[in-house]
């Protein structure tokens, strides 16, 4: 395994693999409802081929971002955690021609949406530039609209991404594979592929900017909902990219939502460490010195006073 540059050493605690812990697991209820509704759904439109409503789409692409790479590039209000957060589902074409703003009635209400899911939401689809309402009714408006031929209503769309995101979990994957992003400051693209080919028999989609490992994609064909190979490729080169700290530690309303990443050192609970001792002047003598300067001075009077007595 290629090595990286941890801030702390942890032992890794060993857990099941996303494939076969899932979303039901974590929250029972109404998202495993929802994942039925929805596989239903797409079962039945592929059996109605010939007839079904065309999605207008290829695939989905599930994205995820390190907050503070974003936050490096951009000016953020909002706190960062040294992990990767959801940034948003996408209904993409093969030929790069993306749907986009799609006309609907349906509007963004989180009044639609349990509780549940509204606590998972503001911890792992945060917005980091104003608040979460406004980021969720942005990408609602902008890729989520465009998938309603898929799903049945905003609140089937929000669920799923976040079951896929469950099942799928991108920070437990990289500490499954004994990389832990949480202490982590920087990985290289082919550690970060051979980490997630391994969980996941797939190789994402990497997004790098400036030296910065910036986002992480992964691909699903619809309607079956399977995970598969992202047709576009990632442009990120060899080079180790890097992870900057986050600004503060996931906070104790997220650690269930985080519950299979080792915690790590959270860098603001740290005493700083004491200041350095401020060097003498240069060409000033040093302690020992300036001891012995004196000594030799006191010999000097000590010897003056002598003659003069003779």
């Amino acid at each position: 395994m290629a090595t990286f540059t941890p801030k702390a050493t942890l032992a890794l605690r060993a857990f099941q693999p996303p494939r076969t812990r899932g979303y039901p697991q974590r929250q029972a209820g109404g998202a495993a409802a929802e994942t039925i509704t929805v596989l239903a759904a797409a079962a039945k439109q592929k059996e109605a081929n010939t007839t079904a409503e065309p999605l207008g789409f290829d695939y989905l692409m599930l994205s995820r971002r390190w907050g503070p790479s974003f936050c490096e590039l951009n000016t953020c209000d909002q706190r960062t955690y040294n992990l990767f957060t959801i940034h948003g589902l996408w209904p993409n074409n093969k030929t790069g021609e993306n749907p986009a703003f799609c006309p609907t009635n349906i509007t963004f209400s989180k009044e639609l949406l349990p509780p549940q899911v509204l606590g998972r939401m503001s911890c792992e689809w945060r917005s980091l530039r104003g608040n979460n309402e406004a980021f969720w009714t942005g990408q609602w408006r902008k890729h989520g609209a465009c998938t309603l031929p898929l799903y049945t209503n905003m609140s089937s769309y929000f669920r799923h991404a976040i079951m896929l995101s469950e099942q799928y979990d991108l920070n437990e994957a990289l500490v499954s594979g004994g990389f832990n992003p949480i202490v982590a400051e920087r990985i290289t693209p082919a550690q970060m592929n051979g980490i997630l080919r391994q969980a996941w028999n797939v190789t994402p989609t990497l997004v790098c900017v400036q030296g910065l490992m910036y986002e992480v994609r992964t691909c699903f064909s619809v309607p079956d909902m399977k995970i598969m190979e992202c047709p576009v490729r990632s442009q990120c080169g060899t080079a180790a990219q890097n992870l900057p700290l986050g600004s503060a530690a996931v906070p104790e309303v997220c650690s269930s939502y985080f519950d299979n990443i080792p915690p790590g050192l959270n860098p603001l609970s740290v005493s700083p460490p004491p200041p350095p001792r401020r060097a003498p002047p240069s060409g000033a003598p040093s302690r020992a010195g300036r001891g012995a300067a004196t000594l030799a001075a006191a010999t000097l009077a000590a010897a003056v006073a002598a003659l003069a007595v003779l």
